[in-house]
């Protein structure tokens, strides 16, 4: 993409609670190696659904009801194996499979977590603290 025209807008598209986005808080975006498209917020993780003629998206959010043990993600990473793993901010990590959610917290020694990335081995790296102690 060549660089933008001074006054001319780049953005194609924004999206609100207009449009059925729950939140206007967005801590990250990611992409899923299926092409998914997914968004780390303060209202859970929110997954948008393309509509059937692909010209737009519907968004479903995923929060405690479903098995996070925190509201807020802040961070999205995929595995190699296709896993998506999520940290949250005051509830530890979650690791979401086709089958459903698997959430790692104080128990499993995380307070709370803020990045989690894949390294060039293929180990997931997780940043945060096993304790609310540990980040102080």
């Amino acid at each position: 993409m060549p660089d933008p025209v001074p006054g001319r807008s780049v953005v194609a598209r924004a999206y609100s609670d207009k449009d059925g986005l729950l939140t206007h808080w967005i801590n990250q975006l990611f992409q899923g190696s299926d092409g998914s498209l997914w968004a780390g917020s303060n209202a859970g993780l929110i997954q948008f659904i393309p509509t059937p003629d692909g010209s737009d998206f519907r968004f479903r959010a995923y929060g405690r009801a479903h098995g996070f043990s925190y509201q807020e993600v802040v961070s999205i990473a995929e595995d190699r194996n296709g896993n998506m793993w999520v940290a949250t901010d005051g509830g530890g990590a979650a690791k979401i499979v086709r089958s459903g959610f698997t959430t790692f917290g104080g128990a499993d020694g995380f307070f709370w977590a803020s990045t989690i990335l894949e390294t060039r081995a293929g180990e997931l790296l997780v940043v945060g603290a096993p304790s609310a102690q540990g980040w102080s």
